[in-house]
């Protein structure tokens, strides 16, 4: 499948791929990422996250992260189940309870009727108006659609094998419907009410993108200006995980000799790497890599894309948002390797 220039393919089932979509560039024109996409849809909710071959270090992690999200989807939003399904008023309805209808016969209500279809079957059960009264037989109607439903199995209303034995795992309550006394009553899935829904969304991602791979940029090169008589020394450095953290810098080289811009452009990264990584992710860097960048010669581009080292990364794997603490405990986050940095320098 192939849309906007992207090329979009569900991966084998032996990687466990309900509800997770890999997309390609279908051209090298194509500015879409290479990356994996959670779509899970809940109630008319759709819920959409992308987890890039860049910025998790490759495909494979990647795709573990996105596996990661989608549990965590499943286990804090609960499919609709058959009963709830069939319980949920149509647009058209007009008694307040679906399989519940009334029949008129020259304008004049006379009975209300209870429907039941299951397994091709269908039931029906009328209740006079004149024997029962109008507000009677419309309680003794939808009393009987209640007990047909509360007698007929339920499940989920879900289309892979994996999500139904997700739901049936986490959530077996909502399957059971509970009669008493010709009163039945059907759980409802939680969370009630989208605001709640929201609110929780937003912990989940505001967790998952803490646990992202933190990259510092830096990139040197040499634009030469002949109509000006001197060459340009443009320097892109920052932090590239986060947004608008990559800053650009330029100076011009003419009365000085590369080394010596070199040397100022090498100031200046560290400045913005204390504010961006810390002092210790500077001396990390810094010891990494200032020979190969002072050993250059300014004939060829820089690049180097740093994984900076997070220790506090593996205590926050096994630590969801408190309030998301009962549904997500234990709740299996990847360890992701760090990535070999990227490094050209001439």
């Amino acid at each position: 499948m192939t849309t906007n220039g992207t090329k979009m393919v569900q991966p084998s089932r032996e990687k466990n791929s309900y509800s997770i979509v890999r997309i390609d560039p279908a051209t090298s024109s194509s500015t879409t990422a290479q990356q994996w996409v959670v779509y899970l849809k809940r109630h008319r909710k759709l819920f959409v996250r992308h987890f890039s071959d860049s910025t998790y270090g490759g495909e494979e992690p990647a795709l573990a992260m996105a596996m990661a999200y989608r549990e965590a989807l499943q286990r804090l939003f609960p499919p609709l189940t058959l009963l709830e399904h069939r319980t949920k008023p149509r647009s058209n309805n007009k008694s307040g309870i679906p399989g519940v209808v009334a029949t008129y016969r020259k304008g004049k209500l006379t009975a209300w009727v209870a429907i039941s279809m299951s397994d091709g079957q269908t039931d029906q059960k009328s209740f006079s108006a004149k024997v029962h009264g109008e507000d009677g037989a419309k309680a003794l109607a939808i009393a009987a659609r209640m007990e047909w439903l509360a007698q007929q199995s339920n499940r989920f209303v879900t289309l892979n094998a994996q999500a139904t034995q997700a739901a049936e795992s986490r959530f077996p309550q909502l399957l059971d419907a509970k009669s008493d006394q010709g009163q039945v009553t059907f759980p409802t899935a939680a969370p009630p009410d989208m605001d709640t829904v929201n609110r929780q969304l937003e912990q989940l991602n505001t967790w998952f993108d803490a646990l992202l791979p933190q990259f510092f940029h830096f990139r040197v090169r040499i634009h030469p200006r002949p109509s000006r008589h001197y060459d340009s020394f443009q320097l892109v450095v920052g932090n590239k995980s986060v947004v608008d953290r990559l800053v650009s810098k330029s100076w011009t080289i003419q009365r000085r000799s590369y080394q010596d811009v070199l040397h100022l452009a090498w100031a200046y990264t560290q400045k913005i790497a204390k504010e961006q990584i810390g002092p210790a992710g500077w001396e990390q860097f810094q010891k990494k890599y200032r020979s190969s960048v002072f050993a250059s010669t300014g004939e060829q581009p820089i690049l180097i894309v740093h994984q900076l080292d997070q220790p506090q990364i593996a205590a926050l794997r096994s630590q969801p948002p408190p309030a998301l603490m009962p549904m997500l405990e234990g709740i299996h986050i990847p360890e992701l390797p760090l990535t070999p940095a990227t490094a050209a320098a001439s």
